[in-house]
């Protein structure tokens, strides 16, 4: 049976569309007499509304003239609504198509009468019946090579409205989402030559949670079908968001913001009147001379930003390769080839740079810190804590604001509304975990903003660096103590979780990375996360004990320290291969020890290539490193990072139709990316980040 349909499928378009003359009277007696109820129109059974009453009667309870009166009229439709004439061969397929397309078994009394009017107009080749046809989905090719979605004409469904006899009939597009069993998908992949023993890997990595998505249009009254569904997998135009009260909360809160920023712009611009120190501090012009400013100060680090700044590209690109990997694509299986490429690994294996922006946040907390207190300054815990929150809260406020009100209507599609529902409701839940930075303990497998994983593991040691800073600058040697216990903790933490747990060393390529225990149990946990920020501290402190010192490292000392950097980063990197590859057999502790090594080896080459050029040491890479234009990129990186992934993930989402996977496809979008989120940041930046923490800082003097 299923043989037939896909033979009736592949054969519809050519012989209901393709044939020439499709009247013949010879043949229609022919169809007669093999299917009369196919030549003829199936009685309709109307119900039609009392003119002095907006309730639906039933026929048998009209009075009689009306009753004539609709009789009439259909006699009348059923005149105009005459099927096409076809040929015995035509009129089969056509059978085969209804069959398939019409849903059947209905108890909901006005589907079952639409799903009539459909057949009656499919018949009839009405442009309405037609075009629900023909959004549904089809057979497609290239199923040996992944093109597991079919995504139908989502906009062609939605926009169907048609007046009947039977009401108002309006399309419906319905994504069914269907779980290969692990059998058909050994299957297919034999024909890409993989082993049972290579697909034990690859079910667990790139064809974890892998789909066959199928669409079919129906009358928007058929709700409960057969097969389950959630709701956000059936959409009609009535389905559509409406602006809520929350939408209008976060656009007139938005608004306020632009309208002051306007006011205080066109004053400080104007200079009217005394007030202008004080709006300043929103004025555009202040701020954008502050964002684009390239001075710098004496002891500032300058190679910072710039390690920041290719960092966050870095990341961005990485989550743009995530996004194209979990929606749909004509070529999925490719993935199978794909991973098992060095290339991929840059991508995969790039996670470390993370470790990364911990080393920068604590260097420079630890820097400024005995910097700003050893100058007979009293430390104030209460203000050490506001001047963090002032940071990172007003922006975060954005974002997550954004994500539980306007998102939804950024797009839209067969994904979109899924995808929408995953991003906003753990905002509208949890956005106060979200704004205090502890969801890594409150809610880590409903995360709001999913990258401020990084915020909670982030905020966990700013939180409690006083407790470490404190005693190295009272009491150095208990100072000492506590960080050297504290670094030896967190690394055998790491060692211990996939020790225990028996996690893979390698980060894992999955569509479901959200919920594996990897990510779970270690990656976003912050005492396994520890040893890039606790070393970044100890950085930081060395920086400002050495900050009035020049040291010139001999030629020998760079030159070991260099090809030790270029042969470990790339190293780090590129052994993560290893644990997909097919000859791969687990083996904990090396797993164990990867996990539990690899990030401070990492942060050990960050730190020599940041002290190197901060010392004098570092030639054309410090000079690359502390660019103008770098500088001014990485004071737009914190939005960039609160901002990109929602908007990679609403743009792949709205796709009405699956994409195709390339390295070329995805290093062009990634850099489309960059360049639409860096215009994006500046007025961000300008409008809700500088203001707030200039007011924040003359607050604190």
């Amino acid at each position: 049976m299923l043989r037939l349909k896909i033979l009736i499928i592949l054969r519809v378009i050519k012989y209901i569309i393709g044939e020439g003359n499709l009247a013949s009277s010879e043949t229609t007696a022919d169809v007669n007499k093999k299917d009369d109820s196919f030549s003829e129109t199936p009685t309709i059974n109307l119900e039609r509304k009392n003119d002095t009453d907006n309730n639906m009667l039933p026929v048998e309870d009209i009075k009689s003239g009306e009753s004539a009166k609709i009789k009439a009229e259909e006699k009348n439709l059923n005149r105009t609504r005459k099927p096409v004439k076809l040929t015995a061969k035509q009129g089969f397929i056509m059978n085969q198509v209804l069959g398939t397309y019409a849903l059947g078994d209905i108890n909901n009394t006005d589907c079952k009468d639409h799903i009539n009017e459909f057949k009656i107009g499919l018949r009839a080749f009405e442009p309405w019946a037609l075009k629900m046809f023909d959004s549904s989905s089809k057979l497609m090719s290239g199923i040996l090579n992944g093109n597991l979605a079919e995504l139908g004409s989502f906009r062609q469904c939605l926009n169907i409205y048609e007046e009947t006899l039977r009401g108002t009939i309006k399309g419906r597009h319905c994504t069914l989402r269907i779980l290969p069993s692990d059998e058909l998908m050994q299957i297919v992949l034999s024909y890409r030559n993989v082993s049972k023993k290579r697909f034990k890997l690859l079910k667990h990595s790139v064809l974890d949670g892998a789909k066959l998505y199928w669409s079919v249009c129906v009358p928007h009254t058929c709700l409960n079908l057969t097969i389950s569904l959630k709701e956000s997998d059936c959409i009609a135009m009535d389905d559509l968001p409406d602006i809520t009260l929350g939408d209008y909360i976060f656009l007139a809160s938005a608004g306020l913001v632009l309208v002051i920023v306007t006011v205080c712009t066109v004053i400080d611009v104007t200079e009217i009147g005394d007030t202008v120190s004080a709006v300043n501090l929103f004025s555009l012009r202040t701020n954008a001379n502050i964002l684009f400013s390239v001075s710098r100060s004496r002891n500032e680090i300058a190679c910072l930003d710039g390690v920041r700044s290719l960092t966050m590209c870095y990341i961005i690109v990485g989550h743009r390769y995530i996004h194209n990997m979990a929606t749909p694509s004509i070529n999925s299986l490719d993935l199978v080839d794909w991973i098992q490429t060095y290339f991929s690994t840059l991508i995969y294996g790039s996670t470390v740079t993370v470790d990364t922006f911990f080393m920068i946040s604590s260097t420079l907390l630890s820097y400024n810190f005995f910097t700003y207190y050893t100058e007979n300054r009293k430390f104030n815990l209460l203000n050490f804590y506001l001047y963090r929150l002032s940071r990172i809260c007003i922006p975060l406020a954005v974002a997550i604001g954004m994500y539980g009100t306007i998102l939804k209507h950024f797009g839209g599609g067969p994904l979109y509304y899924d995808f929408n529902a995953s991003f906003q409701k753990p905002c509208q839940y949890f956005w106060w975990s979200t704004l205090l930075s502890i969801q890594s303990f409150v809610n880590p497998t409903f995360l709001c903003v999913i990258q401020t994983w990084y915020l909670s593991v982030d905020s966990f040691w700013f939180y409690i660096s006083p407790a470490i800073l404190l005693p190295v600058l009272k009491k150095p040697l208990l100072g000492y103590s506590i960080f050297i216990v504290a670094y030896i903790l967190s690394i055998a933490i790491s060692f211990y979780v996939p020790w225990k747990n028996k996690l893979e060393g390698g980060f894992p390529v999955s569509p479901r990375i959200f919920e594996l225990d990897y990510y779970l149990l270690y990656y976003i946990q912050p005492i396994c996360r520890g040893s890039p920020y606790l070393m970044g501290l100890a950085f930081g402190y060395g920086l400002y004990r050495t900050k009035d010192q020049k040291y010139k490292a001999s030629l020998l000392t760079k030159s070991v320290a260099w090809s030790l950097v270029l042969v470990c980063m790339p190293s780090i990197i590129l052994i993560s291969h290893v644990f997909h590859e097919e000859t791969y057999e687990y083996n904990r502790l090396f797993s164990s020890l990867f996990v539990a090594s690899h990030r401070w080896i990492w942060t050990l080459c960050i730190i020599w290539i940041v002290w190197s050029c901060h010392s004098g040491n570092g030639g054309f890479i410090n000079t690359i490193l502390s660019h103008d234009i770098l500088k001014i990129l990485g004071r737009l990186g914190y939005n960039l990072f609160l901002f990109h992934y929602v908007f990679q993930a609403a743009m792949q989402n709205s796709e009405k139709g699956p994409g195709y996977f390339s390295n070329f496809i995805a290093l062009y979008m990634s850099a489309a990316d960059i360049g639409l989120l860096i215009l994006l940041a500046i007025p961000l930046t300008l409008c809700f980040e500088l203001p707030f923490i200039r007011i924040f800082g003359l607050l604190v003097k």
